[in-house]
């Protein structure tokens, strides 16, 4: 199990979170399990994806298979960044 956690300024929320939607059967042939979005409450286009994998492997053939092909003119990315996780431990409160 490992997360990728992708960080970005978007010139507009609702055009990238619709191209995002679109490639969710895409991600869940690459293996994922799902995601949280987050934003910053002062800047509503900068968001932090969340995503849980299968493997590191399947996640980054995602990546350079399907994202490469996927236009994303319309969310207008800014800024952009993506690293993996591995889970170690809860922490409660």
């Amino acid at each position: 199990m490992v997360y990728s956690l992708q960080r970005a300024v978007v010139g507009d929320y609702k055009k990238w979170k619709a191209v995002v939607e679109e490639l969710e059967d895409r991600r869940a042939e690459h293996g994922s399990q799902g995601g949280r979005v987050f934003r910053s409450p002062a800047n509503q286009n900068e968001v932090v994806v969340l995503f849980k994998w299968n493997s590191e492997e399947e996640a980054r053939k995602f990546m350079d298979e399907v994202i490469p092909a996927k236009r994303w003119d319309s969310a207008r990315i800014y800024s952009y960044e993506m690293q993996f996780l591995e889970h170690v431990e809860d922490l409660d409160a």
